[in-house]
């Protein structure tokens, strides 16, 4: 079978396959730090580019095996990684055309900057609670944090579960799922640089405790500040 027709049809069912969790996880990850970058290469070929960065440190375990697994699964390609020089900028990287279509032609992600513009894919907004919870567990490891505040007013740690994002229709998006099972702050801030991003905080240990039995984190480098609370 002449090889084009081989991957058309591969991707096919790709864009076709029931949704999985893991593929939410995956889709809400290149939401929170995740790159798709079409272009042609020096020798003249399209190139089919996605990738998700990180820490080079705290999300190591993260990018090399929970991504790691779910792009190999999801593409049958396994990802590589690297360390961009004089960062500590982790990159898990890959070329692959199942996983580009897929995150463009089924979930209507343009390559190129989303960081002012991206949403969750409305069919999973349309799919159910579980599939949205895994999606937003996706948005958080990558581009959430985890503080504990340790100040003398209060009597033990007090968690707060942050996310920052300068795209409006996300935050609007995650707010409005989110304040349907927590109590929420959700205000509008400033970056360093004084542009204009938004914040959503879930906030204290009850709340805390109740967003780990809903969602969770995959990401040790949250996890391992959770644990440390309980």
């Amino acid at each position: 079978m002449n090889s084009n027709i081989v991957f058309y049809v591969k991707v096919q069912e790709l864009l076709n396959t029931p949704l999985t969790e893991e593929l939410c996880e995956f889709v809400g990850a290149i939401i929170g730090d995740g790159c798709i970058d079409g272009y042609k290469n020096k020798y003249g070929k399209y190139a089919n580019h996605v990738f998700i960065t990180g820490n080079a440190l705290l999300d190591h375990d993260y990018l090399t095996n929970k991504m790691t697994e779910a792009m190999l699964r999801i593409s049958g390609k396994r990802p590589s990684t690297y360390v961009r020089k004089n960062t500590n900028t982790m990159v898990l990287n890959i070329y692959s055309k199942q996983i580009f279509a897929i995150l463009t032609e089924r979930f209507g992600f343009k390559p190129g900057n989303k960081t002012y513009t991206v949403t969750i894919p409305q069919e999973i907004m349309n799919a159910g609670e579980k599939f949205i919870f895994a999606t937003i567990r996706g948005i958080f490891d990558t581009d959430g944090c985890v503080y504990l505040d340790v100040r003398k007013i209060y009597k033990k740690v007090y968690p707060r579960i942050i996310l920052k994002t300068v795209s409006y229709p996300l935050f609007l998006q995650v707010k409005e799922f989110l304040e349907k099972y927590f109590s929420l702050y959700a205000a509008k801030k400033k970056t360093p640089l004084g542009k204009p991003c938004y914040e959503i905080t879930v906030y204290g240990t009850k709340q805390v405790s109740k967003w780990m039995a809903l969602i969770g984190f995959s990401n040790q480098r949250h996890l391992r500040k959770i644990e440390s609370i309980e």
